[in-house]
């Protein structure tokens, strides 16, 4: 039987978080102290990898061979039944 998700009142949430402030919890502490160095290890990361793409865009010349999104035709449409040449509308 699988277990419901729990919720917890805005008061108790209250509660623990200055419990974490205050230290009272050092292993809720450390553990938010640690979620937070990765999330800050993350963005650096993000930003870096942001500036590569970036500067490779911006280094990278486009061959005119290549196409773009302006350039490619739209495929005609067909009909399923095709109207005979004399068939008038």
């Amino acid at each position: 039987m699988p277990r419901r998700h729990r919720s917890h009142s805005a008061d108790f949430k209250r509660q623990v978080l200055a419990g974490v402030i205050l230290g009272e919890d050092g292993a809720a502490a450390k553990l938010l102290t640690d979620y937070e160095a990765r999330i800050a290890a993350l963005e650096r990361l993000v930003g870096r990898q942001a500036l590569e793409i970036e500067f490779l865009k911006e280094s990278t010349p486009r061959p005119a061979a290549w196409p773009t999104r302006r350039t490619r035709r739209r495929p005609t449409t067909f009909s399923r039944f095709p109207r005979s040449p004399t068939a008038r509308c």
